[in-house]
C-alpha cells in the first residue's frame, strides 16, 4: 500500500539495524511500542484488509430500450 510505503522501509532499516548492526555484541537500535503497533495495524490490513462491501454497495438500476427516457430518469 502506498500509504504505508515510508513507514515500511523506515521499518526495514530499523529490523536490519536489530539484526546486523551491533556494537561490542550488543544491539543499538529497538522498536518502541509505536513502531510494534504500527506494524502490527500494516499487518493487518494487509492480511485482512477492509471488504469492499458493503462499503461501496450500491442498487444498480438498468433500464432497456422499450422504457421511456421518463421511467429511466425516475
Amino acid at each position: 500500500m502506498r500509504r504505508f510505503r515510508e513507514d515500511l522501509r523506515e521499518f526495514a532499516d530499523l529490523r536490519n539495524a536489530i539484526v546486523h548492526d551491533r556494537m561490542h555484541d550488543e544491539v543499538i537500535a529497538e522498536p518502541n511500542s509505536w513502531a510494534v503497533e504500527r506494524i502490527g495495524m500494516i499487518a493487518n490490513l494487509l492480511t485482512a484488509p477492509p471488504a469492499v462491501i458493503p462499503l461501496f454497495e450500491k442498487r444498480v438500476f438498468t433500464v432497456d430500450e422499450e422504457q421511456s427516457l421518463g421511467e429511466a430518469v425516475d
